[in-house]
């Protein structure tokens, strides 16, 4: 029987969304005993004051295509991975070369996270076919910096079909 493929979670976002606080919140309090996890940030990425209580994994770097690709040395851990795009680029792109990545690396997507910048999304009308595309990925989608984005903006938002959650980061 071969051995399990390593559990890879996807994070999605806009870069200033509260990604890393949520892989602070998941990693802190959302592991078992044994876990060696490995966050992989985008090199393009500007370093975050979290970054350095994250467990360390190699910086992807993206390579363009077609096919577009991510050029990323699995790492020895042993997983979970936490793989966190680029929030300035197309997600649909970005899925299509993580899982050519996936198949490579013997892993598997375990769960695909969303992190909507309300503030932003509300007030840029012109992210919001960007975060459809995040948002049609994912498998739970997080809504951050909701204070003073009114509640109309909100109920339409809504309308997508995954689970949203109405998440206060501890980080």
């Amino acid at each position: 029987m071969p051995p399990e493929k390593t559990p890879v979670y996807l994070v999605l976002g806009s870069v200033a969304s509260g990604r890393r606080e949520l892989l602070a919140d998941l990693i802190t309090d959302g592991l078992a005993p044994g876990d060696e996890p490995a966050v992989l940030l985008p090199a393009d990425e500007a370093p975050h004051p979290l970054d350095a209580g994250l467990p360390p994994g190699p910086r992807w770097s993206w390579e363009p295509g077609p096919p577009a690709l991510i050029s990323l040395r699995k790492p020895a851990a042993a997983g979970p991975l936490f793989l966190v795009t680029d929030g300035r680029r197309n997600p649909v792109d970005q899925i299509e070369a993580v899982r050519t990545w996936l198949e490579n690396n013997h892993a598997a997507v375990a769960r695909v996270f969303c992190v909507i910048d309300c503030t932003l999304a509300s007030r840029h009308p012109a992210l919001l076919a960007w975060y459809d595309a995040c948002v049609h990925f994912s498998d739970v989608v997080l809504l951050n910096r909701r204070e003073g984005v009114e509640n109309r903006w909100l109920s339409g938002f809504l309308l997508f079909p995954p689970f949203f959650i109405s998440y206060k980061f501890t980080h």
